[in-house]
């Protein structure tokens, strides 16, 4: 439904600035053009040939055949006449490039015409004047309907700020920053996007009054970015004036009021009003078909929505009607051979197809459609990541909610294929822009790799990554990520988590083995919102086996484990009755470990939403006397491709020096923090283990100290830990969490941690509390400290998620390091062992809720 509002919207822009004289100006040119002897090439001839070629080209959007034939001649001419005219010849290599575009052409044929324009206009007026600024906001145009919105984004901002220096109130000035809004919008930056309409309106409003038409192209954008951001009861008066003074300025059935009146029947559906949003689409679907010259899009459009509101009504058989019949439209080559690659029209549209086939009874039809949803949705992935930063990367993923369809069709190998390619993608893809940009020995690309590590390495709450330019709207971290990503290559570059085959994740499992992936989903019901509601979301468990098998396994709704989890919390951090975590255990737990195979002792998990804060393995059993870790070893995986070897893994080293930090002498701000003199006693209770490690505590534990050697075999630090609240954005996660260390400067950021190279250490091993601990980003993972190892390339880590108690932490640690690595078991059955022990001693002595707060923090997350 959101893209829905959108695709017209756009269109809208363009038909409403040209109409009501953009007919007029038509019928007056073909006259002209009627009189015209051939052989008449005068400047007055050729003049009235170009003024037709631009109307149809630019203002009316086709007949784009009959404009090729006038560019391609009035071009062949003026490049015969002496003396040059660059101006014109200027115009005409624009005016062609974008007709053959139109007409489907390869880049090959109109980009080299698109830049030759502008290299003439800047000659011939300057890089600042305004024929120079026009040109590039057509480039601008271009790159987002060839689904680069990145590169106009670029160029529209250039364009808005050079046109504001001149004259912020001017009508240039002020279509360029509306322009620069859309493409802002298309990144998904929407804050950004409303704080320039907005302006663009009080501007407009205090030139042109209140009432004015031209006043309802930003009225309308900034219901498209209401309606994009779920603040629907404040987009239906604002839509319904656009429908007023459009109706009024320009007639019932223009164009532009045909718009306005599809979008306002978007809003009207959305809030409710189902009988009145249908009366608006079946009229105006009439009307469009009886137009004369009604656009491709048009009566596809009014298809697909007449299938919502089929689908909503519980229709299954009419919605699949209607969306074959939107289909059937989009399918086909639109009329003057272009599309909008940005609109995702179609991919839209099959979900909706599939959730129609399966309410009328047909899952084949539905699982086919949704796979094809799904293909062209890792398509867009791989694009977007391209030219994205990691913010944006983060914000597409959570509007795209990939889980949510395979989820509702009950159908777990496409649920597979979705979380095995999508979860985790983010930071994996920022992972893989590292790794590539180390091997790609290019002085430029390693520049902008020490520039991006520099800055992500100093960055701190005032520092560079948080710092934003007005004029950009992005972080110089945030501009670094895109400008490194363009240069190894943007939507070029192969992802290869898009690749991975969900069958190869579950050959790659051991035979006693099990995979469980949690999914937090909103189910598409036939009669909800097409959307999906946060009041019916539940939570599943995709379980995958080493036969091959996948199966799905509902586990309620999410309000109600929610609510299990965050009772859960308050036991482990402030006490409680046992029973509050045995109950949680019941409904996440229980249930998969019922579908397990007998003989299944491994356990890999992949947590999802608020799941991130719930350490399975310390799950007290219904006997009251065991814990769910001695009955099985849990592996937490930031995705489930962990299982397979990924590209960009360095090999885990055997050798090498073994850092402990523990118990720093804490300056400055820091200061403040209470001693920790179990800190010690757990480096000497490690140090007893591990014989040949480097012990620095007090003023020697610094955060240079932590860093001072890339990839040392193994990194335990026990200290404080710090961490961003949640609710926190990514980048308040990367400066604001991380570790309490000596020093004038002893804050180890998250950010920091980012920056280094941990790539061939075994176990990073961080005992404070909270270390695990952060705000999650659903289908992504727990932003902090532990995406931050992650993508330093740390192969295990072992965090903890509330905070921890120094005796239980020294023992627990004392047990696991006689196991590992100089003992005979590998990492996750140390864990095990370490962990069991220690909860079972606990709880002899003090009771099951005792052993659970205060020895069952800790989890082992990362590649087996």
């Amino acid at each position: 439904m959101r893209r829905a509002f959108l695709i017209l919207l756009f269109i809208g822009w363009a038909i409403a600035t040209a109409e009501p004289t953009a007919l007029e100006r038509e019928q007056t040119l073909t006259a002209e053009l009627a009189t015209l002897d051939p052989t008449d090439v005068s400047p007055a001839a050729e003049q009235t040939r170009t003024d037709y070629a631009t109307l149809l080209t630019f203002t009316l959007e086709r007949d784009f055949a009959t404009a090729l034939d006038l560019w391609e001649s009035l071009l062949a001419r003026a490049r015969l006449e002496p003396p040059t005219d660059e101006a014109r010849l200027a115009t005409l290599e624009h005016g062609l490039a974008h007709a053959r575009f139109y007409l489907g052409q390869p880049a090959e044929r109109v980009e080299p015409l698109l830049f030759s324009s502008l290299a003439r206009r800047r000659t011939v007026f300057g890089e600042t004047s305004p024929e120079v600024l026009h040109t590039r906001q057509d480039l601008a145009t271009y790159y987002g309907r060839t689904g680069r919105p990145d590169l106009a984004e670029t160029e529209n901002r250039a364009v808005a700020l050079a046109f504001d220096a001149r004259d912020p109130d001017s009508d240039d000035a002020l279509r360029a920053r509306t322009d620069w809004a859309i493409t802002l919008g298309r990144l998904g930056r929407w804050p950004e996007t409303e704080a320039i309409l907005r302006d663009v309106i009080t501007r407009r409003t205090a030139l042109l009054g209140a009432d004015h038409p031209d006043l309802t192209n930003p009225l309308n954008l900034l219901c498209w970015v209401l309606f994009s951001t779920g603040r629907f009861d404040e987009t239906v008066p604002l839509m319904e004036r656009i429908v007023a003074l459009r109706t009024a300025s320009f007639g019932a059935d223009a164009s532009t009021t045909l718009v306005a009146r599809y979008n306002l029947a978007s809003i009207y559906e959305r809030t409710g009003r189902l009988d009145d949003a249908e009366a608006i689409i079946r009229a105006d679907l009439a009307r469009s078909e009886a137009r004369s010259d009604p656009g491709w899009h048009e009566p596809a459009s009014y298809h697909e929505r007449l299938g919502d509101f089929a689908l909503r009504r519980g229709d299954g058989a009419t919605a699949v009607t209607e969306y074959e019949a939107a289909l059937t439209r989009y399918r086909q080559a639109p009329e003057g051979g272009w599309r909008d690659t940005d609109s995702r029209t179609l991919e839209k549209t099959l979900y909706a197809y599939a959730r129609a086939q399966a309410a009328a009874g047909a899952p084949t039809g539905a699982r086919a459609t949704a796979t094809e949803a799904l293909g062209l949705l890792e398509q867009e992935f791989q694009r977007r990541l391209g030219y994205t930063s990691e913010a944006e990367r983060l914000a597409f993923a959570a509007q795209e909610r990939p889980f949510d369809l395979p989820a509702t069709l009950d159908d777990a190998p496409l649920l597979a294929r979705a979380v095995v390619r999508l979860h985790g993608l983010i930071l994996e893809s920022l992972i893989e822009d590292a790794a590539l940009a180390e091997r790609a020995h290019d002085p430029v690309t390693a520049a902008l790799l020490a520039d991006y590590r520099e800055t992500l390495a100093g960055a701190n709450a005032s520092s560079a990554a948080d710092v934003r330019d007005d004029a950009l709207g992005l972080s110089p971290l945030e501009q670094l990520e895109k400008d490194l990503t363009a240069r190894l290559g943007g939507s070029r570059l192969p992802r290869e988590a898009l690749r991975v085959d969900p069958a190869a994740v579950l050959a790659a499992l051991p035979s006693d083995a099990a995979l469980i992936h949690y999914v937090r989903y909103r189910p598409l019901t036939v009669t909800g919102d097409a959307e999906g509601d946060e009041a019916r979301a539940r939570y599943l468990a995709l379980l995958g086996l080493p036969d091959g098998s996948w199966q799905m396994i509902d586990l309620g709704e999410a309000a109600t484990i929610d609510d299990l989890v965050a009772r859960y919390q308050i036991l482990t951090t402030d006490g409680g009755p046992i029973s509050w975590a045995e109950e949680l255990r019941v409904v996440v737990l229980d249930p998969v470990r019922a579908a397990l195979p007998l003989a299944t002792a491994r356990l890999y998990v992949v947590p999802d939403s608020a799941l991130h804060r719930v350490n399975f393995a310390s799950l007290p059993e219904a006997d009251g006397k065991t814990f769910a870790v001695q009955h099985h070893q849990f592996v937490w995986l930031n995705s489930a491709r962990d299982l397979v070897a990924p590209v960009n893994a360095s090999p885990v080293g055997t050798t090498g020096e073994i850092r402990i930090l523990a118990a720093p002498t804490l300056d400055g701000e820091l200061g403040g923090l209470p001693e920790l003199p179990g800190a010690a006693a757990e480096a000497a209770a490690v140090q007893r283990h591990l014989s040949n490690a480097l012990v620095l505590t007090g003023e020697n534990a610094t955060p240079d100290a932590a860093l001072a050697l890339p990839a040392p075999r193994i990194l335990h630090i026990a200290a404080h830990g710090l961490w961003a609240l949640d609710g926190a954005d990514h980048q308040a996660a990367l400066t604001r969490a991380g570790i309490a260390l000596a020093g004038p400067n002893g804050f180890l950021s998250a950010a920091r941690i980012s920056a280094s190279d941990l790539s061939g250490t075994a176990l990073v091993v961080i005992s404070a509390c909270n270390s695990g601990a952060g705000p999650v980003a659903d289908g992504e993972g727990v932003l902090g400290l532990r995406r931050a190892l992650a993508r330093a390339g740390a192969h295990q880590t072992m965090v903890a998620l509330w905070p921890l108690d120094d005796a239980a932490a020294a023992d627990l640690f004392d047990h696991f390091y006689a196991a590992w690595p100089a003992g005979e078991l590998d990492l996750p059955a140390a864990y095990q062992s370490a962990l069991g022990e220690t909860l079972t001693a606990i709880a002899a002595r003090d009771g099951p809720s005792a052993a659970l707060r205060r020895a069952g923090a800790l989890i082992s997350v990362g590649r087996p």
